[in-house]
């Protein structure tokens, strides 16, 4: 089984993805894979150098994401950009882990699981949200960014009707963790009596 998990920044989507590696998933991260292929040296890193500047590279040759989400992150038709040059590297290292990992339970943890098409190669897709004010504060406070930033981020990804319309359920991560569990308990119980 493979599920998609998605949702948009500070909705609680790492926690739930922990919750499923607990419960014996293995976790293809694609936030980690796009970290891969976008390493120094790489050809991916090299595209988007041509694309978005020198501006965009640390003096050690690693990408400086700060400097590229200001850009991104404040233009859609830019973030498009980035993601076409991205998704072909990602997708590439992503159906080689499915291979290693034929048989065993997966999720997609994938912020751009739709708008990358992952759902076509998913049984179930999950997406996580959670109102406003509260993403705003659990992004400032995870990455050390101003409010400004946190709403420039936000702004650029798809709103809740999005993924109201796409997935096959929608947890809203408002309340507490234990409460939060205990949805992400029952959506596992539920898709494993379908199994059987």
């Amino acid at each position: 089984m493979i599920i998609g998990l998605t949702g948009q920044s500070g909705s609680g989507k790492s926690f739930a993805a922990k919750f499923f590696e607990q419960n014996g998933f293995v976790i293809i991260d694609f936030d980690k894979l796009s970290r891969e292929v976008t390493g120094a040296g790489s050809p991916c890193l090299s595209e988007i150098e041509k694309e978005f500047g020198v501006g965009v590279i640390c003096e050690n040759g690693s990408l400086n994401r700060r400097a590229l989400g200001e850009i991104v992150f404040a233009d859609s038709q830019r973030l498009a950009t980035l993601n076409s040059i991205t998704h072909k590297y990602i997708l590439k290292e992503a159906e080689a882990l499915v291979k290693k990992y034929k048989g065993s339970n997966i999720v997609f943890d994938a912020p751009l699981l739709f708008q990358a098409n992952l759902h076509e190669k998913c049984d179930y897709c999950l997406s996580i949200l959670a109102d406003e004010k509260i993403k705003i504060s659990r992004i400032m406070e995870r990455d050390g960014i101003s409010e400004i930033v946190a709403v420039n981020r936000l702004a650029s990804q798809p709103d809740d009707e999005f993924f109201l319309k796409k997935s096959d359920k929608c947890i809203y991560n408002n309340a507490d963790a234990s409460a939060f569990e205990k949805e992400l308990s029952d959506v596992l119980g539920n898709l494993f009596k379908e199994c059987n």
